[in-house]
């Protein structure tokens, strides 16, 4: 009994680590592409994963778009998923509750075992803003029952710690268009006024 104890507490110590160093790698970072991209690879790192992906909810056209992968295994292909299908995706997406697949080729249809063939089982955790969802995270082994449901807890601070930098950087882009906008819309009103006063008392443009 105290072994497993010893072990439970270093499990929650090493769990803890690998929030709190992922919240510092991703605090500076304004790039959604790369903070993605490091999330991917600590979780690959951490799972023993051989693939992972994100997806984003596009609201314009009401589904779930691939974002990025790990490396180039699906680099070129165009990937979407109606938010609102009865698949793995659609699930978590409509329910931003996670799930795990013990065995991928034990679902009919499943896109894993034409688009990953060599996965055999999947986790896939909601990216969560104040219980919305923004999209998710889905994790690919090549080994069946490779993931753990007691793990989920940890990883998924870790995806809604992603969530929360991806909607920062966005907001960021958000404001930084307005200010794009608003200094173009500024010049043009000066150069209007410039111009109305230039006419009205007969002077040169130069």
């Amino acid at each position: 009994l105290n072994s497993q104890l010893i072990k439970q507490s270093e499990q929650y110590a090493h769990n803890l680590q690998v929030i709190t160093k992922f919240g510092h790698d991703i605090a500076s970072d304004t790039s959604a592409e790369s903070l993605i991209e490091t999330c991917i690879e600590l979780v690959c790192t951490e799972l023993e994963a051989y693939y992972a992906q994100v997806f984003l909810i596009d609201d314009a056209v009401g589904s779930v778009v691939l974002v990025k992968g790990r490396g180039n295994l699906l680099q070129h292909q165009h990937i979407w998923v109606d938010a609102m299908s009865d698949n793995a995706i659609g699930r978590v997406i409509k329910t931003a509750s996670p799930e795990v697949i013990h065995d991928t080729r034990s679902i009919r249809g499943s896109r894993c075992v034409w688009l990953l063939p060599d996965s055999r089982s999947e986790m896939l955790l909601p990216l969560l803003i104040d219980g919305r969802c923004i999209g998710l995270l889905d994790i690919q082994s090549t080994e069946m029952r490779s993931f753990r449901k007691q793990d989920i807890p940890y990883l998924q601070i870790i995806v809604n710690q992603l969530a929360i930098a991806i909607d920062h950087v966005r907001q960021l882009e958000q404001s930084d268009q307005r200010y794009e906008q608003f200094s173009m819309d500024n010049r043009h009103l000066i150069r209007e006024a410039r111009h109305n006063v230039q006419e009205e008392y007969g002077l040169s443009g130069e």
